[in-house]
């Protein structure tokens, strides 16, 4: 074997090498990025909730028409993008059974806000003492769901960042 071939075995075990590498690097930033984005989206989704809570507390509080758009507006920005989100979702849960679990959990607890949250509006328009007692506990109910929603969507954020 002379001098030539074997500096050409060297350079092409080189150049593989190289070549490896990069694909190992570019697939690595790759599964980065996905993971980024996946906590991004949880990130955004976690604000909405936090902000939808502070809403509906200033609304129990209050009874403001400004509150109680807001809130209405908050619930339909939550539920278009977790319905937005759904398939996204789904791909990346399908490896955890508690994921699928807190994922379901939390689009219960939001169309349990919806609900309660329409009820309380509905409600409102009876001032007698027998609604007074449901009003409480229909802002009881209201709130536990708003915090579940949060505490799902923190769990779900642990998970992300593992």
């Amino acid at each position: 074997m002379n001098l030539r071939r074997s500096a050409r075995i060297v350079a092409l075990a080189a150049i593989g090498l190289t070549v490896v590498l990069s694909g190992l690097f570019l697939f690595s930033y790759e599964q980065k990025n996905r993971i980024e984005h996946r906590i991004e989206r949880l990130e955004i989704v976690r604000s909405d909730a936090i902000q939808l809570r502070a809403v509906i507390g200033e609304y129990v509080l209050y009874r403001e028409l400004r509150s109680r758009l807001q809130a209405e507006a908050k619930l339909g920005e939550l539920r278009t993008f977790l319905d937005s989100q759904s398939r996204w979702m789904i791909d990346w849960i399908s490896a955890g059974e508690s994921s699928r679990l807190l994922w379901e959990t939390v689009q219960q607890r939001l169309a349990d806000c919806e609900t309660l949250f329409a009820t309380l509006t509905t409600q409102e328009a009876d001032p007698t003492s027998k609604f007074r007692e449901r009003d409480r506990r229909t802002v009881d109910l209201l709130l536990f769901s708003s915090q579940s929603l949060i505490v799902s969507l923190n769990q779900l954020h642990q998970i992300a960042l593992r």
